[in-house]
């Protein structure tokens, strides 16, 4: 999970982070935090999240297997309101072929991906904009969401996928649907 678990009140984690429990990935279910989060209170929906299970990626990252491949899995802090540190992400790395990295915020995929160990970026933050007009894009992007703001995109080696997210920020969608999006990975 990407990270804006709450907007409009922090105490709204009590009733999604159950929800997000229920969800019963292979490997289990790996978050890191958002600005809104940080700016309602980062600590309540830390540990709302870690309360249900949900291990909470905070400059850390961990060794994972899947089908017998290992891959790495590694989550910075928000880049707007918290303090990112991906050496700090990437300090457990031994050696690892893949290395995914959940950021928040897209943009700094600039910054990230000059680590050639990383090989995918999993983002949110932009909501695409939430209004879309046809051969222009968004007039309506956040900072750090601008650039890269909905997608796949090839940043130097690595893939970025800035996912448009099932909130809003301010309550209209148009040309711009919510999304959930499944990554598959393969060895």
């Amino acid at each position: 999970y990407l990270g804006d678990f709450v907007q409009g009140t922090v105490d709204s984690i009590h009733d999604l982070a159950p929800l997000l429990a229920r969800v019963n990935p292979r490997h289990g279910s790996f978050c890191v935090i958002g600005n809104h989060d940080i700016w309602k209170g980062r600590d309540v929906v830390t540990r709302a999240l870690s309360r249900e299970g949900l291990t909470v990626l905070v400059n850390k990252g961990l060794s994972l297997t899947h089908d017998g491949a290992p891959f790495f899995l590694a989550g910075v802090d928000d880049c707007w309101s918290g303090r990112p540190d991906l050496a700090a992400a990437m300090s457990d790395w031994s050696g690892e072929r893949c290395a995914l990295l959940l950021s928040h915020e897209p943009d700094p995929a600039d910054l990230y991906s000059a680590d050639s160990r990383i090989t995918v970026q999993l983002s949110g933050h932009s909501h695409a904009g939430q209004v879309r007009i046809p051969g222009f894009g968004s007039p309506f992007l956040p900072p750090f969401g601008e650039k890269y703001d909905m997608g796949l995109y090839r940043v130097r080696d690595m893939w970025l996928y800035t996912n448009r997210g099932i909130g809003v920020t301010v309550p209209i969608r148009l040309n711009c649907r919510p999304e959930v999006t499944l990554v598959t990975l393969k060895g």
